[in-house]
C-alpha cells in the first residue's frame, strides 16, 4: 500500500486493498456505535433538564430553584439538611433550621432581595448574579434596606467575585459560587442516597455543580470514540470532499 497527501497536508492511503480495509474499519466502528447506543452511553444534548431548557442562564428561575432546596419542608426530600449545610458553609448557626422561612424577591422601598432565609438564629440575604449586571448602588442599597435585621449578606456568582456596588457595605458581604452550592448538594446526595431525593432536586444539584463551566458540545463517549478513530474518520472525510468536486 502506498500513500499520498491530501491538499499537501495529511497522508491519504491508496492502493488496491484500501477499500477492503475501509469496509472492515467501517463495520467495526458501526458495531462499536451500536453497542454504545444499546448500553445508553452514546448520548446527545445537555446532561440535565435544567440546562436543556436553558433555565441555568435565568437568574429568576435559578433563584427559585435554590430557594426550593433551602426550604426545609420542600418536596426535594432533603429536609433541612441542605439549609444546614448552607449555613455551615457560611459559619452560621444551624439552630432553628427546621423551622426556617425562605422568601424570594422580597422588597424594601425600591430595592429587591433575591432570596431571604430566616431562622431563629440567623438571617441570610442572597443576591445572585448569572448574566445581569449590578444595579446602581445595588449592594449598598440592599445593606441599607435590611440593616435592621443585621443579616449575613451573600453575593452569589459563577466566579465568586465581590459586588462592585458594595462601597460603604463592602465588609458586610461574603461571596459564594453557584458551584459551591452544588458541591454541598453532592455531599448530601452521596450520604442520603438518590432514592430519597426527588429527581428534580438531583437534576438541579447537578446543574449547580456545572455552573460557570462551558458545557461540553460532545458527550464523553462520543468524544472518546472520535479521538480513538480520528485518523480513519478524517480520511473518509477527505474522500467525501473529493467525491463532491
Amino acid at each position: 500500500m502506498s500513500s499520498s497527501t491530501v491538499d499537501g497536508d495529511r497522508p491519504r492511503s491508496t492502493g488496491p486493498d484500501v477499500v477492503d480495509e475501509w469496509e472492515t474499519a467501517f463495520r467495526k466502528m458501526a458495531e462499536l456505535t451500536r453497542q454504545q447506543k444499546n448500553a445508553r452511553t452514546w448520548r446527545s444534548g445537555h446532561r440535565t433538564l435544567v440546562r436543556e431548557l436553558g433555565l441555568h442562564r435565568l437568574e429568576v428561575y435559578m433563584c427559585r430553584g435554590l430557594a426550593w432546596l433551602l426550604t426545609p419542608d420542600g418536596w426535594h426530600g432533603l429536609g433541612s439538611e441542605y439549609l444546614s449545610a448552607f449555613l455551615e458553609l457560611l459559619a452560621l448557626s444551624v439552630e432553628g433550621a427546621e423551622q426556617a422561612s425562605v422568601t424570594t424577591e422580597e422588597t424594601r422601598g425600591d430595592t429587591r432581595a433575591d432570596i431571604i432565609v430566616r431562622t431563629t438564629a440567623a438571617t441570610v440575604l442572597i443576591e445572585a448574579k448569572i448574566s445581569a449586571p449590578e444595579g446602581a448602588r445595588q449592594a449598598d442599597r440592599l445593606a441599607e434596606g435590611w440593616s435592621p435585621e443585621s443579616p449575613s449578606f451573600v453575593f452569589l456568582t459563577s466566579d465568586g467575585g465581590v459586588p462592585a456596588t458594595a462601597v460603604e457595605s463592602v465588609d458586610q458581604w461574603r461571596t459564594l459560587r453557584w458551584q459551591d452550592l452544588g458541591a454541598i448538594g453532592r455531599v448530601l446526595m452521596n450520604r442520603i442516597g438518590p432514592g430519597t431525593i426527588a429527581p428534580g432536586a438531583r437534576d438541579l444539584i447537578e446543574t449547580l455543580e456545572m455552573s460557570g463551566e462551558r458545557p461540553a458540545t460532545v458527550d464523553d463517549s462520543k468524544l472518546d470514540f472520535y479521538l480513538h478513530h480520528r485518523e480513519q474518520i478524517l480520511e473518509w472525510s477527505d474522500l467525501h470532499g473529493q467525491a463532491g468536486r
